[in-house]
Order: C-alpha cells, then structure tokens, then sequence
C-alpha cells in the first residue's frame, strides 16, 4: 500500500505549500535585525561605561536615537516580504491561486481599528509601544547616561571679577572717572537656576543676582542676626558688601570689605574689591595698598594655576586704572601702560579666557583713555574701537559699555575737531543708552555722555542744549557721591565752561571753576595735573572778563604745573601757552610771545598729537596774526582771513555762524580800521553784529561781545569819510545798556537759573 506523504502544516508560516526554511529572504531580514541588535548593545554599554553623563538635552538625543534603534530592530525581525515568497513559489513550482493565496496572507495579519487613526497594524502598534518604552527608560535613573548635574558659578565669582574690571569714561578732554559699577549680564542668566532656598543664604544670592538689592540686604542681615558659623558669617558679609556695591552705596560697602579684612587678610580676591570700592570712594592710597597686598599674594610665579591667573589679570588692571587717575607723572603712567599690557597678554589665553572677554575690552578702553588724556591722539580712534567691538561680540551691542565705549570716541573727536563723527558717535552712544535706562537723561550711567553732549553743544554755539545736560550730570554725580567727590569735577567744569561762553561769569562760572579748583586739590593733592587744566580754564575766564594781568598770573601757575607733570609734548601745554600768549598780547608784553606761540604751533603738529587743523591751531594761528599785526599789519590781516578760513571749514556749512567766528571778524575789523581799510571792516563788523545777535538772542542778549561790536562800529562811523557821529552815539548808547544790563544779571544768576 502506498505510503501517503505527509503534508506540513503551516500556523501562520510558510503560505502555499513551502517550507520556512525555504524562503532565504526571511533568514536575511532576522539576521540583519540580530546583528543590529548586537551593535546597539555593545553601544549602550560602552556609552555607559564612558560617557556617563551629559547635559539634558545630550541625553534627550541619545533617548531618540536609542529608541530608533530599538524600533529599527522590531522591524526588521517582524517583517514578512510576500512578494519574494510569492516569486518562490513560481521557482519551486508550486501551482496555486495566488489571489487566494494573498489573500489568505492578508488575513492572518490581524487589524485593529483606532478613532481617528483608521486601521493599525499589531506591527505598527509594536514599533510605536517599543520607541516610547525605550525612550522612557532611558530617561530613568536606569537609562544608561545620567543627566548631568548643572555647575552653577558662584555669583560672588561673577560679582567680584565684575569689580575688578572697573571702565574709565571721559567727562571732559582732561578728565576720566570710573563707570559705575552693573550687575554683568551673565549673573542675570545665572539667577534663573539659583535656588530660592530653603535658607536665608541661598534667597539672598538668588534676589541680589535678580537685582533686587533691599531684599538681598535683609536676607543677609539676617544671616548674620541668626549665624553663629564664621564661614557662614564670612560669605553674608561678603554678599552684603556685594550688595552695597552695585546699589552705589559705597561708603557702606567699604565698611563690610573692612569686616573682611579685619577677618582674613590673605584672600586676594576679596582684596582686589575692597580696593576697587576704595576707588570708588576717593580712597586712592588705600586703593593701592591694597592692591600692592593682593598682588604680593597673587603674583608668585609663572606658572600659576587658572584660578590665580583670572584674579592676577583683575588686579593688574585695578591698579593700572588707579594709576591713570591719581598719576601726576611719566614714571606713573608708564608703569599703568605696563601693568595693562601685561593683563592684555594674560587675557590673550584664549583657552582660559574666551576668545573675547569683557576684561580684555575694559583693560584695552583704559589703556586708550590713558593714552588720550597723555595726548598721545595718533591710533586712538582705532583702539576705541577694538574696545568696542570686544564688547558687542562679549556682551552684546546694547550694553552700557558699549555706549561708554562710543562716549570716549566722540570726546576723542571733540579734541580733534571732528565735530560731525563726534555728532556721529554721541547719536550711536544714545541708541544704545536709551532702551536700557528708563530716563536716559536722570541716569548716572549716563553722566559721561550728558558731558559729551554738552561739550558738542557749546563746540556749535547751542548754549541751551549745552546748560541742560551739565546740569543733570552734576545733579547725579552729587545724587551718587555727594557734592565732595573727584567724579563731580567733570560736570562742575563742563557747566562751567558753557556759562563762561554766555558771559555768566560772577555768579555762575567762577564759583564753579573755583569749586573744582578747591576740591581738586582736597581729593588729589596740589600737585595733580588736574589742577594745571582747571587753572587754564580760569585763565580764560579772566581773560573774557577782560583781567589780563591776573590772567596772566595764572596762565603761568598752570604751565608751570603741566610742564612739571605732562611736560612739554602735550596738548594742554600749547593751550596754556596760547593763554598766556593773549594775556601777554592784551598786556602789551611781547617779548617772549612769538617764542611761545611757536613753541605751541610745534606741540599741536608733532607725530604724537597731530592737530595740525584742529581748534587749538586755529587759536594758535589767530594770535600769531594778533602779533603781527602790532609788527607787520599788512600781513597780519591776511593771517587772520587765513585763520577765519579755517574756522568756517572746522565748523561746517551749518555751523560757521558761531561767537569764535564773530570774535575773529572783530579782531581783523580793529586791524582794517588801523590800516584805512574801512569798507572791509565795515563788511567784518556788520557780520560779527549779525552773528552775536542770533547765537545770544535766547540766552544771553546782553552778551559783552556784542557791545564790544557795537563799540568797535562806532569808531569805524566815526572815521568813515564822511563820518556819522550821530549813529555812532546811538551805538555807544546801546553797548552802555548791554554792559549795565549784563553786570546786573551776571551778579544774580546762579547756576541753573
């Protein structure tokens, strides 16, 4: 009997009559899942084993691609390629109805059906359910990589390297204070993962960082009501002082950084911003002892470790910006110059540093505004701007120090003469200070910028806008430092100059000069350079009130003390020099006149300063005119045209009807009268008329200037062919009202009114 063959079932395997292990395409799709299988684990447990942690969103990736892995594997080991097995029957000669065959195929796969999705496969589910079981564990504290742990910096770290990178501005050409201090940027990104407790410590550092310094000061106080722990003590004091500090309480900051010290006097950090808060105070020996203290402690070698390099650079700067404050001579401002070059080239170590920190953009600005106050003006426009740049890309464009930055440019521009950049910068300084200061102009910060505006503002004769932002200034400076204070003498000599140009000088401008004469020498000693920019300011003061003798004493007081600080190749000696000159011309003493003028002439173009067309030439080239029309008066009227011409060119097109060049048309006018040439003098003074009219029609009507025209016109009436005696008494008249009207108002005028 013949043996009947066994036929093979198939649960769900092999459809129509084959076997499974006839269909390769199967045996390839699970040896590719197996072996990815493999590869992953060995991965995982590498990644493990190496890697450990990372932060949270390095995590996150590995998570998806873990759990794409896993859905890959699923995949591949779950697939059924029918078309291959359907070509294998034809291969092996199997004959069967491939329709029924499909769709037997098909109906095996079972189906579910979700709202909104339709019909999903048990296959799709899987893959899904897989990638986000796998994903989930390996967010657990059983995935294989942790998230790693966020390293929060200290904000006292931050707060005090802030400290010690102090920012010199410019209030006036002659004159740089400290910026006060800002919270950094980066403590602000910081606060959002201080923690807010559970203790008083950890509120306190999280408020002080979020700027809100009378809750921080109450945490701390408590702090040290509550604490009986010295370490604990320590960091509240030093939270509290912290504090102090970025409020602009500085005296009670001092005293806290005193506590510190008192403690332990062997941290240099702590040092360095007790000595920065001495500088803010006025403290400038102090200032340097303590830095002296800190370096000692700091600088011990070369190869020092990170932590001491980062203080080093810090310190090497604070006692560099120390130095171009209170130095009164080379030796001192060399050692400054070198002390910022040393801390640039720590700063250079990009691997420590950054490729642009904060610090390297203050100690370069320091080091341009040394050189600028020192007048050495060549590249000094090029390294503000090196300065600012490091700030934008380190801080970002509307930082304050960015706007400090194109302050110190336009002061810059201001010396030069280069009204129309300086215009420029003040207008780039003011986009960056107004979106961050609520009230840009009752903002101390903005004080250095007030003065610039002021300063330009009386550059153009716009006497109004000049007053207003002096007056502000002043009120902040006094607001923060009280009226005693070095940084106040900026504002107090920029107002003062702008009432010397309206002829206030009784009631308003020498009180002021004298102010800032008298503080100068209480804050930084008889012997300071200050004092030589101050006394040339007085000097001119005189000289508009027409004291030339007492001028002169003066003139001579200040050169004296420049030449022993600055010496000779600077910028302030030759605009003392053309000080003394005009006293001495008025005086009729001209012996040793052309000899100084000349000497002036050299100074402002040498290689170092290069004003070689910038005001104080102009000033410089119109007494050389005024002498040589006491010698040579022919060629002394040409010099003055010459001189005229420059002015108007320095000016611009929209600002030639300026007070100076009035006052220069006088002067040619008097030396056309005494050579006969009237219609020329006659076109002179009827310009000057025009132009004292306008420029003190709002501010100073009664301005002397315009009765010395008056004056001068009715001479030239009284010897014009014929003469006109009776418009010339009518003019005399009128300069007598102007004069008795403006020593009226001059002795009742103070500051502000």
């Amino acid at each position: 009997m013949a043996k009947k063959s066994k036929k093979i079932k198939y649960a769900g395997g092999p459809p129509s009559g084959l076997l499974e292990g006839q269909l390769p395409s199967v045996r390839k799709w699970r040896w590719a899942a197996g072996g990815l299988g493999v590869l992953g684990l060995m991965g995982i447990v590498a990644a493990h084993f190496l890697v450990r942690e990372l932060p949270w969103w390095g995590v996150c990736l590995g998570g998806l691609a873990c759990a794409a892995w896993a859905t890959v594997v699923f995949l591949l080991a779950t697939h059924e390629p029918e078309s291959e097995e359907l070509a294998l029957r034809i291969q092996k000669g199997v004959h069967v109805d491939f329709g029924r065959a499909l769709r037997e195929a098909r109906q095996k796969r079972r189906k579910v059906k979700l709202p909104g999705l339709g019909e999903v496969s048990l296959r799709q589910m899987g893959s899904t359910g897989i990638f986000l079981l796998v994903f989930v564990w390996w967010l657990t504290p059983w995935g294989p990589i942790r998230v790693a742990e966020r390293k929060l910096e200290d904000p006292a770290q931050l707060l005090g390297e802030e400290l010690l990178s102090p920012v010199l501005v410019l209030t006036d050409p002659y004159w740089a204070m400290v910026q006060l201090p800002v919270m950094p940027p980066k403590l602000k990104q910081l606060s959002r993962y201080l923690p807010a407790g559970p203790t008083r410590m950890e509120r306190g550092w999280k408020l002080l960082a979020e700027g809100r310094f009378e809750e921080a000061r109450q945490q701390f106080q408590a702090v040290l009501k509550e604490s009986a722990d010295a370490a604990l003590l320590e960091r509240a004091t030093l939270g509290l002082a912290q504090t102090e500090v970025y409020s602009w309480n500085f005296s009670t900051a001092g005293e806290h950084y005193e506590k510190l010290l008192q403690r332990n006097r062997q941290n240099p950090f702590v040092l360095g911003q007790a000595a920065m808060t001495a500088l803010y105070r006025a403290r400038y020996a102090e200032a340097l002892q303590w830095l002296n203290e800190a370096l000692k402690l700091v600088d011990s070698g070369s190869n020092l470790p990170p932590e001491k390099q980062r203080i080093l650079s810090g310190l090497l700067h604070g006692k560099a910006t120390v130095l171009s404050i209170v130095g009164r001579s080379a030796e001192q401002w060399e050692e400054a110059a070198s002390l910022y070059r040393r801390a640039q080239e720590l700063l250079g170590q990009e691997e420590l540093f950054g490729s642009h920190p904060p610090l390297l953009a203050a100690v370069v600005n320091n080091q341009t505004v040394l050189q600028q106050l020192r007048s050495r003006l060549v590249g000094v426009q090029t390294l503000h701007h090196q300065a600012r740049t490091v700030w934008e890309q380190s801080l970002g464009r509307d930082h304050l120090h960015v706007a400090d930055g194109w302050t110190n440019l336009a002061m810059c521009h201001l010396v030069l003469g280069d009204y129309a950049q300086a215009e420029q910068a003040l207008a780039n300084a003011r986009r960056v200070l107004q979106p961050q200061i609520e009230q840009a102009q009752s903002s101390p910060l903005s004080t250095p910028y007030q003065c610039a505006v002021s300063l330009l503002a009386r550059s153009y004769a716009q006497y109004r806008e000049a007053e207003l932002p002096a007056l502000e200034a002043l009120r902040n400076m006094e607001q923060v430092f009280g009226p005693e204070h070095p940084a106040v003498m900026g504002p107090v000599c920029t107002l003062a100059l702008c009432y010397g140009e309206l002829a206030r000088y009784i009631a308003s401008a020498t009180p002021l000069i004298l102010r800032a004469e008298a503080l100068g020498e209480k804050t930084l000693g008889k012997d300071h350079p200050r004092l030589a920019t101050i006394r040339l300011w007085e000097a001119e003061l005189l000289l508009a009130q027409k004291q030339y003798s007492a001028a002169k004493d003066v003139a001579e007081k200040a050169l004296q003390m420049a030449l022993a600080t600055w010496g000779e190749e600077h910028l302030l000696t030759a605009q003392i020099l053309n000080a003394l000159a005009h006293a001495k011309l008025e005086l009729d003493d001209t012996a040793e006149v052309r000899s100084q003028l000349e000497k002036a002439r050299r100074i402002l173009s040498s290689e170092k300063i290069g004003l070689r067309q910038g005001p104080d030439m102009i000033q410089t080239l119109t007494f050389l005119a005024a002498l040589e029309a006491k010698t040579a008066p022919p060629r002394g009227l040409t010099s003055y045209k010459q001189a005229l011409s420059t002015l108007e060119h320095l000016l611009g097109p929209d600002h030639q009807e300026h007070p100076t060049v009035a006052r220069l048309l006088v002067r040619a006018a008097r030396l056309a009268i005494r050579t006969r040439q009237l219609a020329e003098a006659k076109q002179f003074l009827q310009r000057a008329q025009q132009i004292q009219q306008a420029a003190f029609a709002q501010t100073q009507p009664n301005h002397p200037d315009l009765a010395d025209t008056l004056e001068l016109y009715a001479d030239l009436l009284e010897q014009s062919d014929p003469p006109d005696p009776a418009q010339a008494q009518k003019l005399r008249q009128q300069a007598r009202q102007i004069r008795l009207r403006h020593q009226q108002e001059d002795r009742l005028k103070a500051p502000g009114s």
